[in-house]
């Protein structure tokens, strides 16, 4: 089937390309957006299998951008794992439609676990 693809919103530069490496080295191909407009238009293009996305960002923030995408006929089934800094955050994230969610700074493990267990579970919803 190939690799998975994922796309990674940060609107910070560093942050951005050390969530893309730790992936890229999980191999899993990784595309990259630092605003919430852009990454609607990459998702549209790419049909990622997986976004994870900041929600702090200027102009569409990341909940903007998870209901575009929910409403879109593209993004339906798209997961969406959110960052934050805020580790006390997780009932908020409960109440979003999202499958997970990552604190800043995050683990290079947790992350890769956190990813694909959200695999894992959409393969076994079919």
């Amino acid at each position: 089937m190939g690799k998975k693809r994922i796309l990674i919103v940060e609107d910070e530069g560093t942050s951005r390309a050390l969530l893309a490496a730790e992936l890229q080295r999980a191999g899993y191909q990784v595309f990259q957006s630092k605003s919430g407009e852009e990454a609607f238009q990459v998702a549209k293009a790419v049909r990622p299998d997986l976004i994870i996305s900041d929600i702090v960002m200027p102009g569409m923030d990341g909940n903007q951008l998870i209901k575009r995408v929910r409403q879109s006929e593209f993004g339906k089934n798209i997961p969406f794992i959110v960052l934050t800094a805020h580790a006390n955050m997780q009932d908020y994230f409960e109440l979003m439609d999202v499958e997970d969610f990552i604190t800043k700074p995050f683990d290079p493990q947790d992350l890769v676990a956190r990813v694909e267990k959200v695999f894992a579970k959409a393969k076994e919803d079919g």
